[in-house]
């Protein structure tokens, strides 16, 4: 297969598509919990309030204080990690700065879409990936302008 062939804008289109479908529903693993407020939520009940270890009042907040905005985390660890590979074919056509903007853009994109979905229950799965969709359609089609 030629380079040229490899790419075309298509192809690069596509393959983008095939990254974010394998970010997205395969390789998301535990970042698919740690990404949601409401997961963290739940672990830190059972922290704070387990009957094995008794906690204070205080020391109850501490704990919810400290973790509360550790979904955060979670959220941009799974958008840097979809981001990289769903845009690993731009690398075949783009220079190195370029790639690094693209990755870092779309990881922002990617973090306020999910927190859209995961923690403020704004959209739902459909209106997700029709997003990010249309995010890796933008993305391919001004990184492959002058192909």
């Amino acid at each position: 297969m030629s380079m040229e062939l490899l790419t075309h804008p298509m192809n690069l289109f596509w393959l983008c598509i095939l990254g974010h479908l394998i970010s997205d529903f395969y390789l998301q693993g535990c970042l698919c919990d740690l990404k949601q407020k409401k997961w963290w939520d739940n672990e830190l009940k059972k922290i704070a309030y387990s009957t094995q270890e008794p906690k204070t009042p205080d020391e109850q907040s501490a704990i919810f204080e400290r973790y509360k905005h550790d979904f955060i985390a979670g959220l941009y660890c799974h958008s840097l990690m979809w981001s990289i590979l769903t845009f690993i074919p731009l690398m075949l056509a783009c220079g190195p700065g370029q790639v690094g903007f693209i990755i870092i853009l779309n990881c922002v994109i990617h973090a306020v879409v999910d927190n859209m979905k995961a923690n403020q229950l704004k959209i739902n799965l459909c209106q997700d990936q029709l997003l990010h969709f249309a995010q890796i359609c933008v993305t391919v089609l001004l990184a492959t302008h002058e192909l």
